[in-house]
């Protein structure tokens, strides 16, 4: 029974990835996205980005300003990345240690109430 409910669940995402491969052919052969410079582009050639981005990523590196500001927004969104995904098993550890205080006992699992956790980052911010 679980081997025939494996298949079906297979046979699901082979189903979907030949719709989303038909689609996506669809798209790109009959889509017309916008005029550049007087020109029809199509989905193919806007994923083609790259020429047209070489001279803005130039300016900006050629720019100190704009490589410090990009470096102080990187730090401070891989900080707080790094916060959101070790927080949970930081409480994890906290509530062990700490037992009964936390809503269990020193043998028991504790538990740790993330939804007020989390709120209570929301509000603060």
């Amino acid at each position: 029974m679980k081997q025939k409910a494996g298949l079906l669940v297979a046979a699901r995402l082979i189903v979907s990835g030949r719709v989303l491969t038909l689609s996506m052919r669809l798209l790109c052969g009959s889509v017309l996205l916008n005029y550049v410079r007087g020109v029809k582009s199509s989905v193919v050639s806007s994923f083609l980005v790259v020429p047209s981005l070489t001279p803005p990523f130039q300016r900006s590196i050629a720019d100190s300003r704009v490589l410090i500001l990009g470096t102080v927004q990187a730090l401070f969104e891989s900080s707080m990345y790094i916060f959101v995904f070790i927080y949970g098993a930081v409480l994890d550890a906290a509530a062990h240690k700490c037992g009964a205080l936390c809503g269990g006992s020193r043998n028991g699992p504790a538990t740790v109430p993330y939804g007020i956790v989390f709120a209570s980052f929301m509000v603060q911010s």
